[in-house]
């Protein structure tokens, strides 16, 4: 039923609602949660009864709110140890996913979603030890020159 509701959002905001609704529906859907956030705030500010900024805003923090618990999630991970060797940038992720899974409470799994040209040529060595999950990605993205962000049920790997 949420896709309904957001479909029929989307398609009012589109067509009967004012350019900056139509922006801020935009940012939502480009996947720039905070830049929507904050043009529907202002959207509210302005016509306390706008339900289409009131909608958004709540789907917009039911993600927030799930991006939050899969942080966490990844930050009680410890990984004991991660040694990389010039490995591609691609193996390194898909290493570390690894490493996160073995490292993981039964029931959790982590994903990657691979989102950089194919013949990205970066190579990786790191060496860690009893870090959290999060900073294990976080240096290897800083390490191949890539931005991963952590998202409700994937780590997602991009160019910067």
């Amino acid at each position: 039923m949420k896709w309904l509701a957001f479909l029929l959002i989307g398609v009012s905001a589109l067509f009967a609602e004012p350019v900056a609704t139509q922006d801020a529906v935009k940012a939502y859907q480009t996947g720039d949660w905070m830049d929507a956030k904050t043009q529907f705030d202002q959207i509210l500010a302005s016509d306390p009864k706008n339900q289409i900024a009131k909608n958004y805003l709540k789907l917009i923090n039911e993600k927030v709110a799930r991006q939050i618990a899969a942080q966490r999630k990844l930050e009680s991970i410890v990984i004991p140890r991660l040694d990389l060797k010039d490995a591609s940038a691609r193996e390194a992720f898909e290493y570390v996913i690894q490493i996160i899974n073995k490292s993981a409470p039964e029931g959790y799994r982590a994903n990657l979603v691979w989102v950089v040209p194919a013949d990205y040529a970066q190579r990786v060595t790191l060496s860690l030890e009893g870090v959290p999950a999060t900073a294990a990605l976080k240096y290897t993205a800083e390490t191949a020159g890539l931005r991963a962000s952590i998202e409700e049920f994937a780590i997602r790997v991009s160019m910067p």
